[in-house]
């Protein structure tokens, strides 16, 4: 059962599908575009890699204030 009624000047003429820049007339089709398109938006918002972190180090040559990169 749909959510939007066929004579809704929203939906494709016959359909119960809602116009979209796809031009997808098939609710299945649309469903499955719009969680491909959210899925592949979502990952472009997760971080691509670790940022690093500074640590303290007492080596030789460097004071403590020194700071040195390590990855975690």
């Amino acid at each position: 059962m749909s959510r939007y009624h066929a004579d809704s000047v929203y939906c494709y003429e016959g359909s119960e599908v809602l116009r979209n820049k796809l031009g997808v007339t098939d609710q299945l089709l649309l469903e499955a575009f719009e969680s491909d398109i959210t899925s592949s938006r979502l990952i472009e918002l997760c971080p691509r890699s670790k940022k690093p972190k500074f640590a303290r180090s007492n080596r030789a040559g460097q004071t403590k204030h020194t700071p040195t990169v390590a990855l975690l």
